[in-house]
């Protein structure tokens, strides 16, 4: 489920891959966004989200009820927040 199983002439998204119903991060330069190669994550409706960091050993889940819910910005912030906040 965690691998992307997309061939290679498909595109999800700039730097990102496709498993069996997550969004892969397969180069995190390309996708734009904090997170290591292999982050997993998924949205819901009403602008509920998850991601899945392996190599952070980080699991994020945020419910939301925003309609729509691409009116705030407040998954991108959150992911700023938490990957700021991890220290080594």
């Amino acid at each position: 489920m965690t691998k992307n199983h997309l061939p290679e002439e498909v595109t999800f998204g700039r730097g990102l891959g496709f498993g069996l119903g997550l969004e892969v991060v397969l180069d995190q330069g390309q996708a734009g966004t904090h997170g290591s190669v292999g982050t997993l994550r998924w949205g819901g409706a009403y602008g509920s989200t998850y991601w899945i960091d392996p190599v952070e050993e980080l699991v994020v889940v945020y419910f939301t009820q925003l309609r729509p819910g691409s009116i705030a910005d407040d998954q991108a912030m959150l992911r700023n927040l938490v990957y700021q906040a991890l220290v080594d």
